[in-house]
């Protein structure tokens, strides 16, 4: 099993996002014009990495990126 998929995609210039306090800047995220099945369901590395600290809470059941 294995591959490779190709999609067309648009670049979405500064995309902002902000989970719990924290809030960040993407240079850009792809955009797909038609619809895809999703691939995976998780944040990706390369918002997470853009912060200093993530804070789980698991009795709250929130994350929190400072």
């Amino acid at each position: 099993a294995g591959g490779v998929t190709s999609y067309k995609t648009y670049q979405l210039p500064n995309f902002s996002i902000r989970i719990g306090s924290g809030i960040k800047e993407l240079p850009y995220i792809p955009v797909y014009p038609d619809k895809i099945s999703p691939y995976g369901n998780a944040i990706g590395q390369d918002y997470i990495q853009l912060f200093d600290q993530m804070n789980i809470d698991f009795e709250n059941c929130y994350i929190d990126f400072k």
